[in-house]
């Protein structure tokens, strides 16, 4: 958790550091890899007891995981263009299309899971 505090001082510090696309997707893979580590060290043994607290800890640990397999996802996408196609500029919309997709998409993939799960949305109506 230090070391990603760190990482996350370290680039929003520099202004030269989060110019680049690479340091955007890093952050956003920083904080999402905390945000993580926050909901299941905090939220783990203060749910323990509730159905209600742990069902939502498990909705929020759900989302914030396929978030930061998404950011991660976007950072190889991003390096495999670095890598591949050295000599092509990176379209303008990759930023915007990554952040979207890293946080918009599992709220609607995370939603659907979890009202299966729990009996609000049925196939068999």
């Amino acid at each position: 958790m230090i070391c990603l505090l760190a990482t996350i001082a370290t680039i929003v510090m520099f202004k030269n550091l989060h110019a680049t696309a690479y340091q955007k997707l890093m952050l956003g893979r920083c904080i999402s890899l905390l945000i993580v580590l926050l909901l299941f060290v905090a939220g783990v043994q203060n749910a323990a007891g509730n159905k209600a607290a742990c069902q939502a800890m498990a909705i929020l640990l759900h989302y914030s995981l396929l978030s930061s397999f998404m950011w991660t996802s976007a950072l190889a996408t991003q390096l495999y263009n670095q890598l591949v196609k050295v000599f092509g500029k990176e379209p303008e919309w990759f930023m915007k299309a990554c952040s979207a997709v890293c946080l918009g998409e599992f709220k609607v993939r995370s939603s659907c899971s979890c009202s299966w799960r729990f009996g609000l949305f049925s196939f068999y109506t």
